[in-house]
């Protein structure tokens, strides 16, 4: 994953895959519920993209973008072009 920006809004940051053979693969992105989109603040505006949120705060406005930011500091803070691992591990029983 790279860190980078959302093409058509250069004020979101978001997470992009590298090194897929076929570009329009690298589309699903990690990024924050904007509010550029209508309804803002809603999953209904990811279209394929994913979202981070807080255990349990789903439903809050701006939770979201404060997911990301704890994200980014995990990651050790936003830097463009930075290239990390993101590691998704599953800790539901049978799951």
């Amino acid at each position: 994953m790279e860190h980078s920006k959302l093409s058509h809004y250069a004020d979101v940051q978001c997470l992009r895959p590298v090194g897929l053979a076929d570009p329009q693969q690298a589309a699903c992105l990690i990024h924050p519920i904007t509010e550029h989109v209508w309804p803002p603040d809603t999953a209904d505006a990811l279209e394929g993209c994913v979202a981070p949120f807080l255990v349990g705060m789903a439903e809050v406005p701006g939770a979201s973008k404060a997911a990301m930011e704890q994200l980014w500091k995990l990651l050790g803070g936003y830097a463009a072009g930075k290239q990390v691992t993101l590691v998704v591990s599953n800790d539901v029983p049978g799951g």
